[in-house]
């Protein structure tokens, strides 16, 4: 059963998918699919509290409520499936686990995994430049956890002595 984000707990598990191309042409289309999607989601045909939000036009956070009910192995993978109908829905990729975005001078910018230690020396990040953790699995994660600036991130091993010297 849907219900608006906000009235979920900070405790609500969430999933973040990401993608490079920019959401806006299918804002509308892509929110329609997700509401109905969280509108049907279930757990052993127990209907789950959900939601989801779309941010900085590149992320799609979902949420569920495990309070009222916990999202069971088949559910969760539902929301897998649902992703990747949504990728067929919109042509986009929320899947590519290679791409890393980062703010820099205001701005988003995503950088192949494998260019990251070069764009580093190139210096288009920084070790103070924002990246975002997608792994945070809490509601409330995404205001304290989910924006950290790299060398707080798994993204520090990029930055070596020979880097940053």
């Amino acid at each position: 059963m849907f219900v608006p984000f906000e009235t979920l707990t900070p405790e609500a598990r969430v999933w973040l998918y990401q993608t490079t191309t920019p959401i806006g042409p299918n804002h509308e289309q892509l929110s329609g699919f997700l509401t109905s999607f969280t509108q049907e989601w279930k757990s052993h045909g127990v209907p789950l509290a959900s939601s989801f939000r779309i941010l900085h036009d590149h992320f799609v956070v979902i949420a569920v409520d495990e309070s009222v009910h916990a999202a069971s192995g088949c559910s969760i993978d539902g929301v897998f499936r649902a992703m990747k109908e949504a990728e067929q829905l919109t042509g986009l990729n929320f899947f590519d686990r290679q791409m890393i975005a980062l703010v820099e001078k205001g701005r988003l910018i995503f950088i192949p995994q494998k260019e990251l230690k070069q764009k580093f020396l190139e210096g288009i990040w920084t070790n103070t430049s924002l990246t975002f953790n997608n792994l945070i699995q809490k509601k409330s994660e995404l205001e304290t956890n989910w924006r950290v600036p790299v060398s707080d991130s798994w993204l520090k091993r990029y930055i070596t002595a020979e880097t940053v010297s």
